[in-house]
């Protein structure tokens, strides 16, 4: 017989929930009624609040680091405008009420959208990981997936930890050698 994905409780759009749930660990129930009702969205209050560090504590690295690259970026072309243009415009006091309101609503945007996506960005993440497993060497594998997924995915205080120390010296190192000297050249280009 074969069943929708809708209808089968063992599967969620054709992956086992055996195996999702030897990917999420803990609150399993919690996200496989989240992966269910894909693409509609349950704000992640944890995912928000912590953010990258969230993202190392489910061991999703790479979604981490991409998550805080494109924050940095966004939030340098926008800080940098409104240096240039602010204190061209308004002056330098002016500008940086300015600059400090954007940013505000800018960690705030962060943190809605973070919180918004989060469910559905860690559901790519393990449907990646359990084909990566399934499809291993080439071979198909019919039953569950075990042990090698354990290596791959979880969660573990050790990420976030990790991803949150990263996030602070690659933070630090940016502002330090990359944004600091733009806003000196900004400053200096208006003056």
């Amino acid at each position: 017989m074969v069943y929708s994905n809708s209808n089968n409780e063992s599967e969620i759009q054709g992956y086992l929930v055996s195996d999702i749930c030897v990917c999420v660990e803990q609150n399993k129930n919690t996200y496989i009624k989240r992966f269910r009702n894909l693409p509609k969205h349950k704000f992640n209050w944890c995912a928000a609040i912590f953010g990258a560090a969230w993202c190392g504590y489910r061991l999703m690295f790479k979604y981490g680091l991409v998550a805080w690259l494109l924050k940095t970026l966004i939030f340098t072309l926008i800080f940098s405008n409104v240096a240039f243009w602010g204190t061209w415009c308004m002056g330098y006091v002016e500008a940086s009420h300015w600059l400090f309101a954007i940013s505000v609503v800018f960690d705030i945007a962060f943190f809605v959208i973070m919180g918004v996506y989060a469910d559905a960005l860690y559901w790519k993440f393990i449907k990646e990981n359990i084909d990566c497993i399934k499809k291993q060497d080439g071979l198909q594998i019919e039953n569950g997936i075990g042990t090698d997924m354990k290596k791959r995915v979880g969660v573990h205080w050790g990420g976030a930890i990790v991803m949150f120390i990263g996030i602070r010296i690659a933070g630090k190192l940016y502002s330090n050698f990359l944004l600091t000297p733009l806003i000196i050249f900004v400053v200096e280009l208006v003056s």
